[in-house]
């Protein structure tokens, strides 16, 4: 009915005014063509990503607070970007913290590259990065498998409260306090601390991958002092694996689970939407080519 409208006023009002409205042929021939076989369909308005799920959809604010970090602390290349975004994002939400400080251990590298990071969140730079040690029947060079049961000698996902400092068997070692119930609230009772190890040394990476703990994030023996004395007393520290199962029971990152992300899905959907703004063109302009 509409686009009947417009005929119809084109033919009763406009072509009365031809010289005011006339186009050039090459002009029309050109606009139709563009408007027609332009291929609006492959336009994508994302750079190109894995076709694998991606991690999960996170509320707009919260990405662009991560990315404006990643990007000031210039991150790239080194840091697995969506475990910094969930870092971030978990560390934001985390009232109990005492102090400006994030520490991330992404699992998903091996144990033979640095994996773990140390963020100062105010003067928004990275302090350290080292090696770190896993559970021993979390994996080989790749921690796979998690759990929060005495006895698992695995190592826990999720964020964590760091407590006090202390001298035991492992030497100079941190406290931590699991946050997330059923995750890693057995962190105490399980015995997982911060300490160093010989077996965590950079060396001991040349047989194939880093030694394994009972379950500890262990650190190299010659930072383990440096980086303990950054984050004890209340700072957050967040290990993470691109786990579903993890996702799927975290209360501190709920948000992150509601709605997965496809790349190949949202392609199809911005190029249905183009598909649409090209036929509104279409149907507007389709009465001025008699």
């Amino acid at each position: 009915l509409m686009r009947q409208l417009l005929i119809c006023f084109w033919n009763r009002n406009v072509r009365n005014f031809a010289p005011l409205f006339s186009f050039h042929l090459c002009t029309k021939r050109f606009l139709f063509l563009f408007l027609f076989l332009f291929p609006f369909s492959n336009v994508s308005t994302r750079t190109s990503v894995s076709e694998e799920m991606t991690d999960m959809v996170i509320p707009e604010n919260e990405l662009t607070d991560g990315e404006v970090l990643f990007e000031e602390m210039n991150l790239g290349g080194i840091v697995n970007f969506p475990a910094f975004r969930q870092a971030v994002q978990g560390y934001n939400k985390i009232e109990q913290k005492k102090k400006p400080v994030l520490t991330l251990i992404d699992f998903t590298k091996p144990s033979t590259e640095k994996r773990l990071f140390v963020f100062d969140m105010k003067e928004r730079k990275l302090l350290y990065s080292s090696v770190v040690a896993h559970g021993k029947n979390s994996g080989e060079n790749y921690a796979t498998s998690f759990s929060n049961a005495v006895g698992s000698y695995k190592s826990s996902l999720g964020f964590y409260l760091t407590g006090s400092t202390y001298r035991g068997k492992n030497g100079y070692s941190l406290l931590l306090d699991g946050l997330e119930k059923g995750i890693n609230d057995c962190a105490r009772e399980r015995a997982i601390v911060v300490h160093g190890a010989a077996y965590a040394n950079p060396s001991v990476c040349r047989g194939g991958r880093l030694g394994r703990s009972f379950g500890c994030p262990a650190l190299p023996q010659a930072l383990t002092k440096p980086i303990i004395n950054t984050i004890k007393g209340g700072s957050v520290l967040f290990i993470y694996a691109n786990n579903k199962e993890y996702m799927a029971k975290s209360t501190i990152l709920p948000s992150l689970h509601r709605r997965s992300y496809s790349p190949k899905l949202e392609k199809r959907r911005t190029g249905l939407l183009l598909s649409r703004i090209k036929n509104s063109f279409l149907f507007l302009f389709l009465p001025f080519f008699p």
